[in-house]
């Protein structure tokens, strides 16, 4: 006699339970559109009681978006720009990450502004541009590797042993982690002015909302003015 394989309601059927996360490699593609990482190719398993085959089921094909989690991310800017078969991401008017190719990539040469987000997924000489989001908008639009740059804040702390640029008036020196970026910000495309109480002398000059203050020595005055052999800066204030 065969002993009948049953469940609690006397019927044999396939029980789907998922893979664990040992059976899943741990691969995921970029959607050039969204920004999102997304896993494909990985049904559900089978396990039936009955000791039946489990039922056939469609590989899923991945879709041509590049791989996450590659040496890509993790990359500055200007690297990115450098490496092969990586390219630089925007968000906004800020630089949010370096990307891989997609697979079909990398190429080289084109408009890079007249492709669509797939398309400028594959080239590394192109930039993508998303709108600005958490933690980053949609596609916006593809532009040449030059012709995209992040300026940098107008605020924070500058850690680097480098000279700071001289910036004219009414602009700021753009600084990003940490290191001057070379930049000359104008001050209505400022994230943030810094407070005129932490400005040098010559940062101090180019603000007109702020005013620069010295103390002159061996100075002569009237009732009206002052003239002294020498001046040293003191402090900046605001007007």
């Amino acid at each position: 006699m065969l002993t009948a394989c049953t469940d609690d309601d006397g019927l044999c059927r396939f029980d789907k339970v998922p893979k664990t996360n040992s059976d899943i490699a741990a691969i995921q593609f970029r959607d050039p559109v969204s920004g999102v990482c997304q896993s494909f190719g990985f049904p559900d398993d089978c396990n039936d009681p009955c000791g039946r085959a489990c039922p056939e089921q469609p590989a899923v094909a991945n879709p041509d978006w590049a791989q996450c989690f590659t040496q890509c991310e993790g990359l500055d800017e200007n690297t990115c720009k450098t490496q092969s078969g990586c390219r630089a991401v925007y968000a906004g008017d800020k630089f949010h990450e370096c990307w891989g190719v997609a697979p079909s990539g990398p190429v080289q040469g084109g408009d890079c502004s007249s492709f669509g987000a797939q398309e400028c997924s594959r080239h590394d000489d192109c930039v993508a541009q998303h709108e600005a989001g958490a933690p980053i908008g949609t596609f916006k639009a593809c532009a040449a590797e030059g012709s995209v740059a992040d300026p940098g804040s107008c605020v924070g702390a500058v850690t680097c042993n480098t000279q700071q640029p001289v910036c004219p008036a009414n602009t700021q020196p753009g600084r990003r982690n940490g290191c001057w970026t070379g930049y000359c910000i104008p001050n209505a495309q400022c994230d943030s002015l810094p407070a005129c109480s932490t400005l040098a002398e010559m940062g101090c000059i180019a603000r007109t909302d702020c005013a620069p203050i010295y103390e002159g020595k061996n100075c002569t005055c009237n009732g009206t003015s002052c003239t002294c052999q020498s001046w040293t800066f003191e402090s900046c204030d605001p007007r």
